[in-house]
């Protein structure tokens, strides 16, 4: 929905939050000796496998929304160096 308005033209959104981690969901602190590597302990998270397909959508987005206001191609000043 939000990458939805993004395209659209929405200029309002410049910003999203993603709860992200390498493996998807949370685990609790109760054997530490067990815990899963890339797991959050804190809250759930998505995994790296939807993650990125997440991003692509965002990123394709925003290009969209740069090519109806006649921006395409506009990239950020430190991506330039």
């Amino acid at each position: 929905v939000v990458a939805e308005q993004v395209a659209a033209g929405e200029r309002g959104i410049i910003g999203v939050m993603l709860e992200s981690f390498l493996v998807d969901g949370r685990q609790d602190l109760t054997d530490l000796a067990h815990l899963t590597y890339g797991q959050s302990v804190t809250d759930a998270c998505m995994g790296w496998e939807m993650t990125v397909p997440v991003l692509q959508e965002l990123a394709a987005a925003v290009r969209a929304r740069r090519a109806l206001s006649g921006q395409e191609g506009r990239e950020l000043a430190t991506s330039q160096a």
